[in-house]
């Protein structure tokens, strides 16, 4: 849908979006006056359309901070000072976010303020998948999650209002099932955003020391007592899920004394699983997943007269262990049995399979087609998976990372044979992570963000510079998320190891979204209402201020000047920081795109006197340069006719971005096969 669509003012209009829209949409309806994000998946497209909306809108403002703990921070003022706010990060945002996340709840909110937190249980965009539902065990800030595209918006509106209502921060957890799934979402009322603040100053409320901080814990702490034990709330955000008669009555030999407990999208895949099974079993969906209200779980345990519970969640056992408690407190324990991670997983995410299995056990299915089909398609998967070929993970075609890695791993090569002497490669969260993938296998850890240079800062008292040296990678937007202090450690201690910076404009992994040395003049702008980014940090003057002793700024396509470079900095003494400084070759695409076509067009080709010695391929390896068979036939003569297979290399048009890379692959061929072809679009 057009961004337009997604904030237009239509209530009862029904849309087809996906949940970070619903999200987004959630926010505009709410009446939010400020949100702050450093973009991370999987809600980094809600930071981008609450981004548009700051730029049409005169009410609204959207901050790209630096880091979570910014962002954090931001919104808490935003809050204290009256209006209502929403900080919105990844599950591993939340960890540099944790310092003022445990304090600021002691004096709560003054506008409603919520926490959107992405997770990311099948790690499949992150270094772990740590379940922060766990945060509120000991901040105890109450959670949200939703389990619908509907409630994606309608959640964000209930955290305000709940926020308000007890004034405590109130977070929403959710997933890339539900971040990026799609559904039908009724659109509501716009509520408006205030423009202005006033903080009214209360030094018990808000200076957090000695008697004051442990005055204001109390509070805090029977604050969620109280939501705890209101049993309105609960039945408001959490219900039982009641089949349709048709259902249950065709299913008439099932156990009735199973119930299960769920919440988030673990209730879709438990809804998926009785549908297929064609069972019935009451399910209390969790919408408010903590703090746990006791009584709408014995209600539900009485009401249907339940002997066992299985609670079906993704990663730890939170709402396991919380029930468990629970009974266990009601003196339910003899009486009820409780099933879960006895069963499922506690890694990757879930899936219906996963608990098709589950279920097997203790319900009677009279389909028994069902469990054939999945016992033929695990045995299938289980042949051909092992067969199937990896796609290794690999810049995109012109990327500009790719020719600075294809020159650095050649020198570096050329050095450790010439002086008997090892590189260490210290990784870091960014593109350049995919370097640690054939065909460059350049990296040797990855850990969080700034922790490339962090822990390259610790490693090198421990080497013999001697024998090992250090090399550590780092993007433009992680330095100012958390860069800078291990490199100012570095300069502090005159560390001897090599800083490698990609400076190339954007936070380019996540969306390509500007931070604050990001130029202004390749910034495409929606609007005129902006009230953030009004400047930008010169990257290259801020680390000439430091006073490195050997700071380089180059470019990145050029792969001789990049080897001259590399053979002559990297064994100097001493702290050395390389600069590449070049555009995202896709941003840069998007960009030159936008503009009127020129007067020509250009195009690299792959000549026949090619020698096919593979370089460009398995050691430059641009995915826009492929090879295939090409059958001959041999028709000439009085021979018979013969077919010969023929390997034939060439680059695609459709993936080779000749107007941003400059053709670097040509100085990957060492038989100069690879040409640069022009044609020219003007009338003669």
């Amino acid at each position: 849908m057009n961004l337009s669509e997604l904030f237009e003012d239509s209530p009862n209009k029904k849309v087809l979006m996906s949940g970070n829209e619903a999200f987004a949409r959630g926010v505009f309806e709410a009446g939010i006056t400020f949100a702050a994000n450093y973009p991370g998946t999987p809600v980094s497209e809600v930071g981008d359309y609450l981004h548009y909306l700051s730029e049409t809108s005169k009410d609204f403002i959207f901050d790209y901070s630096v880091n979570e703990k910014v962002a954090l921070e931001s919104c808490i003022g935003v809050s204290w000072a009256g209006l209502r706010a929403i900080a919105m990060f990844k599950h591993l945002g939340m960890n540099v976010a944790a310092d003022p996340l445990h304090s600021f709840p002691y004096s709560g909110v003054n506008g409603g303020m919520v926490i959107l937190n992405g997770g990311d249980p099948g790690i499949l965009s992150s270094t772990n998948a740590q379940d922060n539902r766990f945060y509120s065990l000991h901040t105890h800030i109450p959670i949200l999650e939703p389990s619908t595209i509907q409630e994606c918006k309608n959640f964000i509106i209930e955290g305000i209002h709940l926020s308000e209502k007890f004034k405590i921060p109130v977070m929403i957890n959710t997933t890339p099932r539900i971040c990026h799934g799609h559904g039908i979402v009724k659109l509501g009322k716009i509520e408006s955003p205030n423009a202005t603040g006033f903080f009214k100053k209360n030094p018990d409320r808000f200076i957090n020391t000695l008697g004051r901080a442990l005055a204001n814990q109390e509070n805090y702490f029977n604050i969620i007592s109280r939501l705890e034990k209101d049993k309105n709330i609960h039945q408001k955000l959490n219900f039982i899920k009641d089949f349709p008669p048709e259902l249950k009555n065709s299913s008439p030999h099932q156990d009735e004394s199973i119930g299960i407990i769920t919440s988030g999208a673990s209730y879709g895949y438990v809804l998926d699983v009785c549908y297929k099974l064609g069972i019935t079993p009451p399910i209390l969906k969790l919408g408010l997943i903590y703090p746990l209200n006791s009584e709408i779980i014995l209600d539900f345990i009485e009401k249907f007269h339940l002997q066992k519970l299985f609670i079906v969640e993704e990663l730890e056992p939170f709402l396991q262990s919380l029930i468990e408690l629970k009974c266990w407190k009601m003196k339910l324990s003899t009486d009820i049995s409780i099933h879960g991670k006895d069963f499922l997983p506690r890694t990757g995410e879930l899936n219906v399979e996963t608990i098709m299995h589950f279920f097997l056990h203790y319900f009677f299915v009279k389909n028994n087609s069902i469990i054939e089909e999945i016992t033929k398609k695990e045995q299938v998967l289980k042949e051909i998976l092992p067969l199937l070929p990896r796609r290794e993970p690999t810049f995109c075609p012109g990327c500009q990372y790719r020719p600075v890695f294809y020159a650095l791993k050649k020198v570096l090569q050329q050095l450790e044979k010439e002086h008997d002497l090892e590189f260490i490669h210290a990784g870091d969260i960014g593109c350049y992570t995919l370097a640690e993938a054939y065909p460059y296998q350049l990296l040797d850890w990855v850990v969080c963000m700034g922790a490339g240079v962090g822990i390259a800062d610790g490693m090198f008292h421990a080497l013999d510079s001697e024998k090992q040296k250090l090399i550590a990678y780092i993007g433009d937007s992680t330095l100012f998320h958390s860069g800078l202090p291990p490199i100012l450690n570095a300069i502090k201690n005159d560390l001897d190891f090599t800083i490698i910076i990609f400076y190339n404009f954007y936070t380019a992994m996540t969306g390509h979204q500007a931070h604050v040395s990001t130029p202004h003049e390749v910034i495409s702008y929606s609007g005129n209402y902006r009230k953030t980014d009004l400047r930008e940090i010169d990257l290259e003057k801020l680390l000439e201020s430091l006073g490195i002793e050997h700071l380089v700024i180059t470019n990145a396509y050029n792969i001789e000047k990049l080897e001259r470079l590399f053979k002559g900095t990297l064994l100097k003494k001493g702290l050395k920081v390389i600069v590449i400084k070049e555009e995202c070759a896709l941003e840069k695409k998007r960009r030159l795109n936008k503009k009127p076509h020129g007067e020509r067009e250009e195009y690299y080709t792959i000549l026949d006197t090619c020698v096919q010695c593979n370089e460009c391929i398995e050691y430059f390896g641009c995915p826009a340069i492929n090879a295939t068979f090409h059958e001959l036939v041999n028709r000439t003569g009085m021979e018979p006719t013969t077919k010969k297979k023929n390997l034939i290399y060439y680059i695609d048009e459709s993936k080779c971005i000749a107007n941003v890379c400059p053709g670097t692959c040509r100085s990957t061929c060492k038989n100069d096969a690879i040409k640069k072809t022009i044609i020219s679009r003007k009338e003669k």
